[in-house]
């Protein structure tokens, strides 16, 4: 997902602030069918609420789009099941109220 990409991009080289700014950017374009993102406006700003509930987790940086794309989904798709190894998941909770989730392939 280019969108992923440019979230890390931007986190990296000009901040947190700058990356949330451009996502916004985007997903209001979106909204406005002024993007053509088919399905991606509501995923995206459940993305965004995710990254803003965990800004300053893991040092101060956060949780990045493709994970809280991922919380976003999930929530989304009704499951807490999810393949990942990234240990943001462990910290971070499903949006359907569940208390964790479970991640594959360790819950096996």
């Amino acid at each position: 997902m280019v969108l992923t990409e440019l979230d890390h991009l931007l986190t990296a080289r000009t901040g947190a602030r700058a990356a949330g700014n451009a996502l916004d950017f985007v997903a209001g374009r979106a909204e406005a069918r002024r993007f053509e993102i088919p399905d991606t406006a509501p995923h995206l700003r459940a993305a965004m609420a995710v990254m803003r509930g965990y800004a300053d987790t893991d040092g101060g940086a956060g949780v990045g789009l493709a994970d809280a794309m991922n919380v976003a989904l999930a929530a989304a798709f009704r499951t807490t099941f999810l393949f990942a190894t990234d240990g943001h998941f462990r910290m971070m909770r499903p949006l359907t109220g569940e208390p964790a989730f479970r991640l594959l392939p360790d819950a096996l």
